[in-house]
């Protein structure tokens, strides 16, 4: 192309930067000036798994955890709103917008998830207490029962129009790092809400969650302008990226005509306006159980997820597993138990770390032993076999964020947290 013909399009875009009608509502811009926010990541804090997402859950798009009852889906989301928390601190900023039930802060805190109960709560769990003969909670206790981490927001509402569109306003304030929609296939509709039970009503969530998205692309694909002052003299002074991430949590219901154990396909409802730009589709499936000894009862489960769909820096057909232990369901639970046991409750994402980093020799595996070393050649740890590593790094903190990083490094990947 000729210099003249390059000063053209030049001239055309500063005539079309100009017009009124354009204004807020088309982005048009050569190419070399586009930015994205994709190389910005929600990770779970199972490497394996965000490695093969090439990070975790992308921000400024959306994403999809789906699998059968029971697998641990909604524990994922909660284990990534904990890593938010986590590389945000005070300043995280998290939407659930929950269709089913209320947030599960226990379970949530079993996941990682740092959510405070409230007085009502607290107030409960001590009368319980005092049924049972035990003394008070003491002030550490207090604190760390109303502990939590940044702004956690829930949104419920009538119908699932009225959900999303509390959730279509938090996405257009850019304020919130994530939003997790808890579940899709539990969205009901105005008709349904209106109908009496049994009537038939079509579309469904399909219709909503297409209309939801046909208002949110917009958002995700153009820049928000900033301006300053009033009247006349308002101006566009700057522009940002939406980055935040949505995952919604969506029920696979099995294929008609499979087998008498099962099928092998499931198929995870929705709108295809919902499908058709997820950045990432991620399937759960129960696998083996895990068991204490030989004789005992089940102690946990081996879930195996698949990456169905990728884009952006994410490729589909990778997969892997993890362990995820089962816990007593006892209220409340205390933040600092989580800390002290961090590889036994739900997902045991030291071991995970550990083998993730053997299989990128990071971490030396000769036989039963791993061993860590410096660039240099010093010990920095070493145990028989993944779980005994793991029990070195399990209160290692530093030695743990030091040992992903050099794992990202070892998979050539660069990506930010925050």
């Amino acid at each position: 192309m000729g210099k003249g013909e390059t000063g053209s399009v030049d001239a055309w875009l500063g005539k079309i930067a100009k017009m009124d009608k354009f204004k807020g509502v088309a982005q048009v811009e050569y190419a070399s000036e586009l930015s994205t926010p994709y190389y910005l990541r929600r990770p779970t804090g199972i490497l394996g798994l965000d490695i093969a997402t090439g990070g975790g859950f992308h921000a400024g798009g959306h994403s999809e955890i789906h699998g059968a009852e029971s697998v641990g889906k909604t524990g994922l989301a909660f284990r990534t709103a904990g890593m938010v928390q986590k590389n945000y601190g005070d300043d995280a900023n998290i939407l659930i917008v929950s269709t089913e039930i209320r947030t599960d802060k226990t379970y949530a805190r079993k996941n990682g998830f740092q959510v405070a109960y409230s007085d009502e709560e607290i107030a409960h769990f001590e009368y319980m207490r005092k049924k049972r003969g035990q003394p008070k909670f003491t002030p550490e206790e207090f604190a760390d029962l109303s502990h939590q981490v940044g702004r956690v927001v829930t949104v419920t509402g009538s119908t699932g129009e009225k959900a999303l569109d509390v959730a279509y306003e938090a996405l257009a304030a850019g304020l919130f790092q994530l939003l997790i929609i808890e579940s899709l296939g539990a969205l009901m509709s105005s008709d349904q809400e209106a109908g009496d039970i049994g009537d038939r009503t079509y579309g469904g969530s399909s219709v909503m969650l297409t209309s939801f998205m046909n208002k949110v692309y917009p958002l995700f694909i153009m820049d928000r302008l900033i301006e300053e002052g009033e009247g006349r003299s308002r101006k566009v002074v700057g522009r940002e990226m939406l980055e935040t991430t949505v995952i919604g949590i969506n029920q696979a219901r099995a294929e008609i005509g499979g087998s008498p154990r099962g099928p092998k396909t499931h198929a995870a409802a929705g709108a295809y306006a919902w499908k058709h730009a997820q950045l990432v589709s991620l399937e759960l499936h129960k696998s083996q159980q895990i068991k204490g000894s030989a004789s005992g009862p089940p102690i946990g489960r081996e879930v195996r997820w698949k990456i169905v769909k990728g884009k952006a820096g994410t490729h589909d057909g990778k997969s892997g597993t993890y362990d995820y232990y089962h816990m007593p369901k006892t209220d409340p639970i205390f933040w600092s138990d989580i800390l002290l046991n961090s590889s036994t409750w739900g997902v045991d994402c030291v071991t995970e770390l550990v083998s993730t980093a053997a299989d990128l020799n990071v971490i030396e595996r000769a036989g039963s032993w791993y061993t860590w070393t410096d660039d240099d050649g010093t010990l920095i740890a070493r145990g028989q076999g993944a779980s005994a590593m793991a029990e070195v790094l399990v209160n290692e903190d530093e030695m743990r964020d030091l040992l992903v990083d050099r794992c990202y490094a070892a998979a050539g990947l660069q990506v930010k947290f925050k």
